[in-house]
């Protein structure tokens, strides 16, 4: 039986497709001024397909909260990673290798292709993907992506585009899957000031399905004691197949960091669905400001007091 998890409900994503061309440009969190006031839940579908069922379908509705009619052309689009900070990169129509064995689109049917919403009113679209054997197992992505009819001038330039809204698909047809996850060792630096609140973790998704890493990082100081924690992903965010991606973590202090030396760092993960957790172990110098104020005021203090008192000894009697 297939399994159909969906995502919360989210302000829509917007893309632009610049009409010279119809390239996706980059995702601008300043250009949702410029977008009427909707609504497209779920912003991702998550479906675990079973390979001997024939097909699994869900739906997608689009509110209209403004004040003027809108009307949407819809189409399916695959897309991959766009860098190693985690973002989506909608696939052209050159085929990537990436397209080619974790492509979805060509498996996703629409039951239309128009939405229509009224000022305050809504449009529902159902989407069937087909199981049929030539979607392997494994991972497979695709976007519903929803463009306006209507142009809008850029305000960088004379350039005009469409807006177009997305809802994400993710699919992992089992019979197949291939799963791995490798932490790609961290940069640990001597740290001469300021002790870490932050540490980057790239993580590689060896395997054929989507995977989200969990964990934790424990610091502790030259006498074993623990002054820093942090918890790895916990905003859920995914890794695809064949994929590298950075997670920053933050580190909340448990004890002061004063001791000056070799600090020790674990780094246990896992991803969801894994029992058990894989193991890094590493470390770094830390100096300290504490310790910095302490040896300065060690050698300052006696400096100033020696010239002082110096200064008192060779000044002339009336």
């Amino acid at each position: 039986m297939e399994k159909i998890l969906t995502g919360k409900t989210y302000k829509p994503l917007l893309i632009f497709l610049f009409l010279t061309g119809g390239f996706f440009g980059v995702f601008s969190p300043s250009a949702l001024a410029a977008a009427p006031e909707l609504t497209l839940s779920p912003s991702y579908t998550e479906i675990v397909l079973d390979q001997t069922k024939p097909e699994a379908s869900f739906a997608i509705e689009l509110k209209n909260n403004g004040l003027v009619h809108q009307t949407f052309a819809v189409s399916v689009i695959d897309f991959g990673s766009l860098d190693e900070s985690g973002g989506v990169a909608f696939l052209g129509a050159q085929k990537t290798s990436f397209e080619v064995k974790y492509g979805l689109a060509s498996w996703l049917i629409l039951d239309k292709n128009f939405l229509q919403v009224a000022p305050n009113g809504s449009d529902r679209l159902n989407v069937t993907i087909t199981n049929k054997d030539s979607l392997s197992p494994g991972g497979h992505y695709a976007a519903v992506v929803l463009r306006s009819d209507s142009e809008t001038e850029n305000n960088l330039g004379n350039i005009t585009f469409n807006y177009a809204l997305s809802s994400l698909v993710f699919v992992k047809k089992t019979g197949g899957e291939i799963t791995g996850l490798e932490l790609i060792r961290p940069k640990l630096t001597p740290v001469w000031f300021s002790f870490p609140q932050k540490l980057d973790l790239q993580f590689k998704n060896t395997g054929n399905i989507h995977l989200v890493p969990r964990g934790e990082i424990v610091i502790t100081d030259p006498v074993k004691r623990l002054v820093s924690r942090g918890i790895i992903n916990p905003e859920s965010g995914i890794i695809l197949p064949e994929s590298i991606r950075h997670y920053f973590v933050d580190l909340k202090s448990v004890s002061p960091s004063v001791l000056p030396g070799i600090y020790q760092v674990r780094i246990s993960f896992r991803f969801d669905g894994q029992a058990t957790f894989t193991d890094f172990t590493g470390s770094f110098f830390y100096l300290g400001l504490p310790f910095i104020g302490s040896l300065l005021a060690a050698v300052v203090i006696p400096i100033i007091l020696y010239l002082f008192t110096r200064k008192r000894r060779t000044k002339p009697h009336a």
